[in-house]
């Protein structure tokens, strides 16, 4: 009923709508066949007082009409530029009662009629010179109809923009302010130059030389940690060092009443829906909802064997369901599963949106898990730099190869995951390479998180904890990249892997880890952004990689050069949609529930997957640290052994 009192309202404007532009049309012709053809004696009274001006009036009221017609508040809102309007017309009235055709009709009045040559005798009448131009008289007003004129243009100025007046006129003030500036001291002449002394004296304390203030400015770089000499070859460490796998604690029976609830809160907003999949996971599971139809049914009359009229619905056509109707439900279908927090999103290679809910009982992920699953193996058996994310939902090992990304972002709230993510990517580092494979850089500008691997022989530098050393350890860096690159040239290589095979002396891969981007962004940011972005630019061919983590994701801390550069991200819980948009250029993370949820985003990949991210405990740390430190240190003396080792009783004799 709502559609049809809109339509026949529609219908009723159109029809009403002909008559006022008729109205209006035959209103402007009237005026103008009065002024060109009318009756003699009105046609001369408007021609007498207006003059030839008169011919203006009827484009003017079509003007006034129109708006009028289309735009009738104007005249409430915008009374200011009517009113303008109407001065600026007398002032024209009165600049054009100063001209006098050879007409008879105009020779005394003027071009404006009888009413400029009222209104220029009420300012000033007469005048103080005279020319003729072409047999038209023209005259220069007297002073009062000259202040008029000016008086009348400023007036309707400021009537109908007095801001943008007063800034006009203040800019002119200001420039002949400087013109005149300018011709006052070229009257002065050029000012006297006073001599000054070509020698000044030296303060006490300016004579510090300059290399140790610049010393004291920039700091030094740590040392570098150099590979002690062993007797055998490096071992890694078993991953029996690591906690076992748990298994996930799913409850089938609740799963079922998730189903029922979910498609019972589709169906009351109106959308068909069928669950047809469930994918558990450590912290969420997936329910894939399979998109129904959106059926448009018509009447259809008949008559039955009785001879009467029956009306049926028939099913004129139907459209699948659009995905963004589903996703828009967000919230509502949240507050029907009882859930803080639920994330929406098609499924790759399905024909079905995910619905991801929380589980009520989380499995934290080990590092251990991911490692035994078979696409880190293939991953490790490809790459030097494999990395363990996590687990997501069926179980799906996130892994990645860090040579291939070949830079990766972390960002995240304060609580969500991000230090425990970058210490399970050292722990799998260390136990995938070699310190002869791989070197690490470790910023930490908190001090406390990286202090378990401060004795790893991985370690290139000691953990870097002041922010003023974290540039000149990046210039190092630059500098390393760029004597590796005259190297490659030299072999007539582009990339690390072709310049290890078949050489004797291999490079190592170096991964840069930055815990807290935001604090070394405070400290010196161009310096910062400078070493971060160069070395993201030009460092994979020369086997340097980052990863970087920050808990502003702001646009002052990720700034356009580094977000550019880093095509992986990896986000976990954020506290508005902003900062999802900043790390992942798209909603979501927002949603996430934190304690290791996050979202990764490979460069190949055109949405982000969903993991938990692994957990790995301080004490499986210090074990796998110590079993590194335990192969550095050099084996007992033989002889010490000899002096330990018991002697036999026979001997005693």
């Amino acid at each position: 009923m709502a559609k049809r009192r809109r339509a026949s309202g529609r219908r009723a404007t159109r029809d009403a709508g002909w008559r006022t532009p008729v109205l209006l049309l035959a209103l402007v012709l009237g005026v103008a066949f009065m002024v060109l053809s009318g009756p003699v004696v009105l046609r001369d009274r408007l021609w007498k007082a207006l003059g030839p001006a008169v011919v203006l009036l009827v484009p003017m009221l079509a003007a006034v009409l129109w708006v009028a017609w289309r735009h009738p508040g104007l005249f409430l809102r915008r009374w200011n530029r009517w009113l303008a309007s109407l001065i600026v017309s007398l002032d024209a009235l009165l600049f054009l009662s100063l001209f006098h055709p050879p007409d008879r009709s105009y020779s005394s009045a003027g071009l404006a009629g009888d009413v400029g040559n009222s209104l220029r005798d009420f300012l000033g009448a007469g005048s103080l010179a005279t020319w003729t131009v072409s047999n038209v008289r023209v005259e220069f007003p007297s002073w009062g109809s000259l202040w008029g004129l000016v008086l009348l243009a400023l007036v309707g100025a400021l009537v109908f923009s007095p801001r943008a007046t007063v800034r006009s006129f203040a800019r002119a003030s200001q420039g002949l302010g400087r013109v005149w500036t300018g011709l006052a001291q070229r009257r002065r002449g050029p000012s006297p130059t006073v001599a000054m002394p070509l020698h000044r004296p030296i303060p006490a304390q300016a004579t510090t030389p300059p290399a140790a203030t610049q010393a004291e400015a920039r700091p030094a770089p740590p040392p570098r940690v150099s590979l002690p000499t062993l007797a055998q070859p490096w071992q890694l460490p078993p991953q029996e060092l690591l906690e076992p796998p748990q298994e996930f604690a799913f409850d089938r029976l609740q799963a079922q009443q998730v189903v029922s609830r979910l498609e019972q809160a589709l169906a009351s907003y109106g959308i068909e829906g069928k669950v047809v999949d469930i994918s558990p996971g450590p912290a969420v599971a997936q329910y894939g909802v399979e998109p129904g139809w959106v059926r448009r049914f018509r009447e259809v009359k008949e008559r039955d064997p009785s001879g009467q009229v029956v009306a049926r619905q028939e099913e004129a056509s139907r459209t699948r369901v659009k995905v963004e109707a589903i996703t828009a439900l967000g919230q509502d279908l949240a507050l029907a599963l009882g859930v803080p927090a639920l994330r929406i999103a098609p499924v790759p290679d399905k024909g079905y949106v995910g619905v991801e809910v929380p589980v009520a009982r989380p499995t934290p992920v080990g590092l251990r898990s991911v490692m035994e699953q078979p696409a880190f193996a293939e991953v490790r058996s490809q790459t030097k730099l494999p990395l363990a994310l996590g687990l997501g939902v069926g179980g799906q090992a996130g892994v990645a190869d860090l040579a291939r990304l070949p830079h990766l972002l972390v960002a995240g709230a304060t609580g969500s995951g991000k230090s425990v993510c970058l210490k399970a990517l050292i722990t799998c580092l260390v136990m995938t390479s070699t310190p002869e494979q791989v070197r690490l850089v470790l910023v930490d500008p908190k001090r406390v998180e990286f202090v378990r691997f401060r004795a790893l022989p991985h370690l290139l530098y000691p953990p870097v904890v002041e922010v003023d050393q974290a540039a000149p350890v990046f210039e190092e860096l630059i500098q390393e990249m760029d004597q590796r690159y005259r190297h490659m040239a030299e072999a007539q290589v582009n990339n690390l892997e072709a310049f290890n095979r078949g050489n004797p002396r291999p490079l190592p891969y170096i991964a840069v880890l930055v815990d807290e981007l935001a604090d070394l962004m405070m400290a010196a940011p161009q310096e910062i952004e400078r070493g971060l972005v160069r070395l993201a630019q030009l460092g994979r061919g020369a086997g340097m990689h980052l990863v970087v983590a920050t808990q502003r994701p702001s646009v002052d801390v990720i700034t356009g050069l580094i977000k550019a550069n880093f095509p992986a991200r990896t986000s976990f819980a954020v506290v508005s949609q902003v900062d999802s948009r900043v790390i992942l250029d798209m909603p979501g993370a927002e949603q996430l529930l934190g304690r290791g949820d996050m979202l990764f985003l490979a460069t190949d990949a055109p949405r982000p997957r969903r993991f938990q991210g692994c957990f790995v405990t301080e004490a499986e740390m210090e074990r796998v640290v110590d079993q590194w430190v335990a192969q550095t240190r050099p084996p007992p003396a033989p002889g010490l052994e000899a002096v330990l080792k018991p002697a036999p009783e026979g001997d005693h004799a």
